[in-house]
């Protein structure tokens, strides 16, 4: 989550339920690839 923080550096929403989640956060304006965050690798990813 600390990788997370560093580099949205905003508001972050989590839901979870059971074994699913769901985290949204709005796309800083820097030039951000959500594959900078290599915590996230191992799980499905959709982007809206």
């Amino acid at each position: 989550m600390e990788e997370i923080i560093q580099i949205i550096k905003g508001e972050i929403f989590i839901k979870i339920n059971k074994n699913n989640w769901v985290m949204g956060f709005k796309r800083p304006k820097n030039n951000f690839s959500i594959d900078q965050i290599t915590s996230l690798n191992d799980y499905h990813q959709d982007k809206i």
